[in-house]
């Protein structure tokens, strides 16, 4: 038995309260053209082997960032399951989540409902959203906290503070790791098997600039934190966007709903 970590980088929301029991749906929304991001799967390149996976061999896509090897395989209008054998129990929420992740619905005084097509089947329509991940069993908990503060403009309810880093997903699985990526259009899917060592699994959803540990501003803070408010089943009137002392990856936050 071994605890892993899933890791949620990015344009990530975590949405709860759906119709389907499932503790929290993370769904990738899609972004804009003039702000294209890159959804992916990364992993530590030690703990990949390519004979292992001959679906994704032509797929791989290696980088180093801060000195250490990565692989990721980048997906589109794709759901990811955990297939490995879970022996987890219960899904919790630490409180380190309700602190350092943006609740919509208090950053926004207008936004109130999910739209229905993210949550009302167990599977999303094809073209409704970059990808997604269903979580079922495990603890939910927020990264390290960013070093900078942010605080959302204008303001509502959500005080100015440390947003996390990331989002993560810790869960007691046999191993090794593996995943199923389904493609929503083809309904065509893929094993993703990862060693016996590997503990450690990032999906994503940033600028390939973000992925490098490159970070750069683009249009500003907050602009990409637009595709929150598009995700509401009504329009989204006041849409406040967070600011940070950096003005640099605050846009790109995790995000929970409601």
């Amino acid at each position: 038995m071994s605890f892993v970590m899933i890791r949620f980088e990015g344009l990530c929301c975590h949405i709860k309260n759906n119709a389907l029991g499932v503790a929290r749906r993370t769904v990738l929304p899609a972004t804009p053209d003039h702000h294209p991001h890159i959804s992916y799967i990364e992993m530590y390149a030690a703990d990949l082997k390519v004979a292992d996976n001959p679906d994704w061999a032509e797929k791989f896509i290696g980088y180093q960032r801060f000195g250490e090897d990565f692989v990721r395989v980048e997906i589109r209008n794709e759901r990811v399951e955990l297939i490995s054998e879970v022996r987890s129990t219960t899904f919790d929420v630490h409180g380190s989540f309700d602190q350092r992740i943006p609740q919509l619905t208090k950053v926004s005084k207008t936004f109130k409902d999910i739209k229905p097509a993210l949550v009302d089947k167990e599977v999303i329509d094809s073209g409704v959203v970059a990808g997604y991940f269903d979580m079922k069993k495990g603890m939910l908990a927020a990264g390290p906290p960013e070093y900078f503060v942010t605080t959302f403009k204008p303001s509502h309810v959500w005080a100015a503070r440390h947003l996390a880093q990331w989002a993560q997903l810790e869960i007691e699985i046999v191993p090794p790791l593996k995943f199923r990526v389904t493609n929503l259009a083809t309904k065509k899917s893929r094993e993703l098997v990862l060693s016996k060592n590997a503990d450690l699994v990032t999906i994503g959803n940033q600028m390939r600039n973000d992925i490098l540990g490159q970070p750069v501003t683009n249009g500003g803070p907050g602009a990409h934190f637009d595709t929150y408010y598009d995700l509401a089943k009504d329009p989204v009137t006041d849409r406040p966007k967070p600011e940070g002392d950096l003005g640099m990856g605050t846009g790109c936050s995790n995000s929970g709903y409601p």
